[in-house]
């Protein structure tokens, strides 16, 4: 990851979503090699970043608890 992310939240969802790419490389090419796969849970301790993945926690509710982590 080459980018800068304002908060730990961001950074979160950056590295799932990569995670998410590489687990899909990998469970095409077992798929090909006649291994399929269960479905892949993706987990994470970030309670905020587990939100916004699941869409439990709308978009401004997000700003408002990082706003008030800021102060």
């Amino acid at each position: 990851m080459r980018n800068v992310l304002a908060s730990a939240a961001e950074s979160e969802i950056a590295a799932l979503f990569h995670n998410g790419q590489e687990a899909a490389v990998l469970r095409t090419t077992l798929l090909e090699m006649k291994h399929p796969q269960p479905p892949t849970p993706i987990k994470t301790d970030n309670s905020i970043a587990s939100g916004i993945a699941n869409i439990t926690v709308m978009f401004q509710q997000w700003q408002q608890k990082i706003s008030e982590l800021v102060k």
